[in-house]
Formats: C-alpha cells, sequence, structure tokens
C-alpha cells in the first residue's frame, strides 16, 4: 500500500516500505496508468460527445502557452469574431470541460484535459 502525495520534489512522496528509488519509479507507472485510463475511460468519451466547434475551441486552448487563455487568443486562431467564440465558451462552462478564471480569460476545469488534447488531438 503507499500514500501518494504529489508535493515540488520526489523526496516528498510517501511510498511506505520502499527507498527513494522505488518511490519514484513507483510514482511514474502509478501517474502514467492513471493517466491511461483517466484518457481511455473518462477524456475520450467527453471529447467524441462534444461539436466539431467545441472541439476546436479546445484544441486552440490547447495550443496556447499562456495560462489562464486569453480569449483573444481562442477567436484570433479560430478566425472567429469575439461573439461567436463566446457561444462555444459558455457551451463547455455549462458542460463542465472549462471555466471562466480572469475576465477575457479561461482554463481548463478537468485536471489533465489539456495535456490529453496535446497528446492526441493536436497535430
Amino acid at each position: 500500500s503507499f500514500t501518494w502525495v504529489e508535493k515540488d520534489s520526489p523526496a516528498d512522496i510517501t511510498f511506505w516500505g520502499r527507498t527513494p528509488v522505488e518511490k519514484v519509479t513507483s510514482l511514474f507507472i502509478y501517474k502514467g496508468k492513471y493517466k491511461e485510463l483517466l484518457y481511455r475511460n473518462a477524456y475520450s468519451k467527453i471529447y467524441e460527445e462534444l461539436s466539431l466547434v467545441d472541439r476546436n475551441f479546445l484544441v486552440a486552448m490547447a495550443k496556447c502557452d499562456e495560462n489562464p487563455v486569453p480569449m483573444k487568443f481562442i477567436s484570433d486562431l479560430l478566425e472567429k469574431k469575439p461573439n461567436y467564440v463566446s457561444t462555444y465558451k459558455r457551451r463547455l462552462m455549462d458542460s463542465g470541460v472549462i471555466q471562466a478564471d480572469a475576465y477575457g480569460t479561461v482554463g481548463f476545469s478537468l485536471p489533465l484535459f489539456k495535456d490529453y488534447l496535446l497528446e492526441f488531438h493536436v497535430e
């Protein structure tokens, strides 16, 4: 059995009865398996149920290096007017996939969802 507490350094991660090398190795195996299951059992299904424009909105968000993502970045990348993009922002907020972080910005509500998009849906 182990306790997984993610902190700033691997030394802060406690796996009972394991050496530091085993701690880090176990963490990466566990986190990798967690991501695989999360992506396959949840995020792929969520993504597939979205409209094409919703998907394009999320991919545009994932391409942004800033966090939170400015709405202007999304509308510029999609080449759409702000009021058009706001419609999809509201839809995605209502579905719980994104959240409004500050005025004119959005962020992902789901942990690792940006990573999922970058890995499987961004070219």
